[in-house]
């Protein structure tokens, strides 16, 4: 932010091996792209590392490395977004009575197909060991 402030470049690092640096850009045109593509791909916003772990709320899991979109799990690495949003309420009695077994058995059939599509072996074990169902608000 400071490099952005002041008008500066900034040098990026290559993934395969941080200690090469990669291109240089304008840093006010770098960030303006940044959070364009956020924008573009619906992601919330652009997240700093530095920022992300100073905020970590379980520091003794180890350092965040990176998130998934959605951020369900900032401290577990190779996860996958877990978002699925099913209307419960669709499943009520007319006279106010709890759901019909029709809502489990679309909650198991959704669950299964959010499964079906991390093709990544490593994230569909760690998102398969850590999806939570919660209600919505």
């Amino acid at each position: 932010m400071d490099t952005v402030q002041k008008g500066g470049s900034w040098t990026t690092r290559w993934v395969t091996d941080d200690r090469q640096p990669g291109p240089t850009y304008e840093a006010r045109d770098l960030l303006r792209r940044m959070a364009e593509c956020a924008w573009h791909c619906g992601d919330p916003g652009v997240q700093y590392d530095s920022t992300v772990n100073r905020w970590h709320t379980c520091p003794n899991s180890g350092r965040i490395n990176a998130s998934n979109p959605c951020s369900e799990y900032m401290f577990l690495d190779d996860t996958a977004c877990n978002l699925s949003s099913i209307n419960l309420l669709k499943f009520r009695q007319p006279d106010g009575s709890s759901m019909s077994s029709g809502s489990q058995r679309l909650a198991e059939s959704s669950s299964s197909r959010r499964k079906s599509w991390w093709t990544a072996p490593v994230i569909r074990r760690s998102a398969s060991r850590e999806q939570p169902l919660l209600p919505a608000a």
